[in-house]
């Protein structure tokens, strides 16, 4: 299977983005209790054949518990590989890392002892690095430097011994104020979209008992993502694009030949993904039949995922430039907005068989996939 086949799960439900094929968020490492990965002969259960990543993240317990930690990587730890052969080509430098930081915190503990419990926790990474062909106006290489930053929330309620209700939220937000050097561009840092980008995903989780043998859970989570691409002279959000409906940018163009802008110049971009999901799960559990311990499991999973793309260019160009030269002039109809949706319904049954030292999988799914494009 292809890297499209692969889900991104967070404490069960996907939070895959359909438009980029991979995770809508990025991850913050010390909120999680543990990582599950499947990378074949997955069960029913799990709709896509790739891998199957599921973050399960960490709760409260009977005791107060926290933790502060700070990691950091030098880039002297990096190696050059620049080869004479190379430097005789004219190959002089590659991308080459500055620094990596990594700072967070968390907490977690008892509200009603045996009832109610909290986590939250708050991190920060800043992977910092030179891209090969990004030059500043003075002539220095320039950084391209990203600023991840995340806030988890959990509230467990043990409503009854055998019922449980959980309450989960994560926030993700993305600053990469110089965004898309390329290899093949001169550029200097006022020629490069203003990345300010934020994920939320709010989930809720029920889990009930009927007998040391049934058990249920449902679960229902939202994965909304707002990722703009601004951009101006001075590097700042002085129209974002989030306010682009209601007021247009009231900016005169002024290409730079000299240093040249790559497929960037006056062409604004906001990307809009919400995904919803719902899952009911029932298993039983059944030993000593047939030969073997059973474990039934069934459910039903319902998603809706719709992406929206508005694309605004003031002048209605979009310029192309090749290390520095003029190669291609687009006119475009601005603005528009792309819009596509999809809609599914999964309905699985399965039973995982164990006999000794050997365990089968046994297992049927139905998928109903429906896909709409406006006119």
């Amino acid at each position: 299977s292809g890297e499209s086949n692969n889900s991104y799960n967070f404490d069960g439900i996907e939070i895959t983005d359909m438009a980029a094929t991979g995770a809508a968020t990025y991850l913050p490492y010390d909120a999680f209790q543990e990582i599950q990965v499947n990378t074949q002969a997955s069960s029913a259960e799990i709709s896509t054949p790739g891998v199957h990543l599921n973050i399960v993240t960490k709760s409260g317990t009977n005791q107060f518990h926290g933790m502060a930690a700070y990691y950091y990587e030098d880039g002297g730890w990096q190696s050059d590989n620049i080869t004479d052969e190379l430097r005789e080509r004219g190959v002089e430098e590659g991308d080459e890392f500055i620094e990596y930081n990594d700072y967070s915190l968390s907490l977690g503990g008892p509200i009603l002892r045996d009832k109610l419990t909290f986590f939250v926790h708050y991190s920060v990474q800043e992977p910092n690095v030179y891209p090969i062909g990004y030059y500043k106006t003075d002539g220095s290489r320039g950084n391209d430097i990203v600023t991840l930053e995340h806030y988890v929330a959990k509230l467990d309620w043990q409503i009854t011994n055998a019922s449980k209700l959980s309450a989960n939220a994560k926030w993700g937000g993305k600053l990469r104020p110089w965004r898309n050097p390329t290899t093949y561009s001169l550029m200097h840092e006022g020629t490069l979209y203003l990345q300010d980008s934020e994920t939320m995903i709010p989930q809720v989780h029920f889990s009930t008992l009927f007998s040391d043998k049934a058990f249920l859970d449902v679960s229902y989570g939202q994965m909304n993502m707002d990722f703009p691409l601004d951009y101006d002279y001075d590097n700042t959000l002085e129209m974002p694009m989030r306010e682009y409906v209601s007021a247009e940018p009231d900016r005169e163009p002024i290409p730079d030949w000299e240093y040249g802008y790559h497929q960037s110049y006056f062409v604004y971009y906001l990307y809009q993904r919400d995904r919803r999901q719902a899952n009911a799960n029932f298993s039983y559990f059944l030993d000593g039949w047939i030969g073997g311990d059973h474990e039934f499991k069934g459910g039903v999973s319902w998603f809706d995922f719709e992406s929206n793309t508005d694309v605004y260019s003031p002048f209605g160009l979009r310029l192309g430039f090749r290390y520095g030269n003029p190669y291609n002039i687009e006119v475009r109809n601005h603005p528009y907005q792309q819009t596509y949706s999809e809609e599914s319904m999964g309905l699985y049954i399965q039973d995982t068989a164990t006999f000794g030292n050997w365990t089968i999988n046994l297992g049927l799914r139905y998928d109903y996939h429906k896909g709409a494009i406006p006119s």
